[in-house]
């Protein structure tokens, strides 16, 4: 019987609890109503007790980023006695989200005068700029050295030493050129080679015997050359351009020296050939008309004399003298060139 009797009053309690308690409600953004008793809310989360569908106490929290409203004391009547439910109410009845909503909004504050911002510049059209226009004229100066290619070979012990000198000297030169593209150019140009030898019993041909001789001997040899040429250009950067030239024109030979203690002179001149190769590096800003250039060249020019005049007019030489040579050179250059200009 004492079993029963619990069981009875067990029973009773927990429908009476059932039915006192959660006068709070809390709704949920999916719509759910939730009666309970809200124990504490947090900046984030509510912590709320409740009595499930079997009439058991529950304690839960939700995120009120998951809650649409709630409000305290919706509920006249308590469905619950629970110890849990007695907790002190609230300040106010009122969902604070409804409260919040129903504020006036606030009156927004005039805004700062600002400085006026200055006018802007018109965009000018975009130019185009013809690139590499290095049309116009140039004129050069260079140095270097010299070697006649004429070969040595069958001279004796006394005689090389005297004709490798003789074959070896200085050259200098000039140009003038005018570029009617920036590709080809005409003009001028004119070079001159010295080289100067000693030597004691040297075997060499006397003009005035038309023989060859044995004595001592002292030379100096010049060597000019004048010509038209036509220069082909290739523009690598607006600063750096390599170029290839031909020329045709007149040289002008003179062997000045002694025969022992006899002085002589033997002159001559004749047609000749010349090509060159080079390299021009702008040492100045390329926006300007005309600029200073390094200048690097090779250059090889094809010569044969046949006739000499030694003072009694010319005379055929029993073999033509050989005065191919090669130079390599260094110089300066002013190129003018017109300022790039919009297409």
């Amino acid at each position: 019987m004492k079993h029963l009797f619990f069981l009875f009053f067990l029973g009773l309690y927990s429908v009476h609890l059932a039915c006192w308690g959660q006068r709070d409600q809390i709704v949920t953004q999916a719509g759910q109503e939730i009666r309970c008793k809200i124990l504490e809310e947090s900046p984030s989360r509510f912590t709320y007790v409740y009595l499930d569908p079997t009439g058991k106490v529950k304690q839960s929290q939700i995120f009120k980023s998951l809650v649409k409203s709630f409000a305290y004391q919706v509920y006249s009547d308590d469905l619950s006695k629970d110890k849990i439910f007695q907790g002190p109410k609230k300040e106010t009845e009122v969902s604070r989200y409804e409260v919040a909503k129903a504020k006036p909004a606030a009156v927004p504050k005039p805004p700062r005068k600002l400085k006026p911002l200055p006018p802007e510049k018109p965009v000018l059209p975009t130019q185009k700029v013809e690139e590499y226009n290095y049309k116009g004229w140039q004129l050069g100066f260079r140095g270097g050295l010299a070697n006649y290619t004429a070969p040595l070979q069958g001279l004796s012990e006394t005689s090389l030493p005297y004709y490798e000198n003789l074959a070896r000297g200085y050259t200098i030169g000039t140009e003038f050129h005018y570029f009617p593209t920036k590709f080809l150019g005409l003009g001028l140009i004119a070079t001159a080679t010295q080289s100067q030898a000693r030597g004691t019993n040297v075997q060499y041909y006397n003009g005035f015997s038309n023989n060859f001789m044995v004595n001592d001997l002292e030379t100096t040899r010049r060597f000019v050359f004048v010509g038209p040429s036509v220069q082909f250009r290739h523009i690598l950067d607006p600063k750096a351009m390599v170029y290839t030239r031909l020329s045709g024109g007149r040289f002008f030979q003179q062997d000045a020296g002694f025969y022992a203690i006899t002085p002589y002179q033997g002159i001559g001149q004749n047609w000749a050939g010349s090509a060159a190769v080079g390299f021009d590096f702008l040492l100045g800003k390329t926006d300007r008309k005309s600029g200073l250039a390094l200048n690097l060249e090779a250059s090889y020019h094809y010569a044969q004399q046949k006739q000499l005049d030694y003072g009694e007019g010319l005379q055929s030489l029993p073999s033509p003298v050989d005065l191919n040579h090669f130079s390599i050179t260094l110089g300066f250059k002013w190129i003018q060139y017109p300022k790039k200009q919009a297409q």
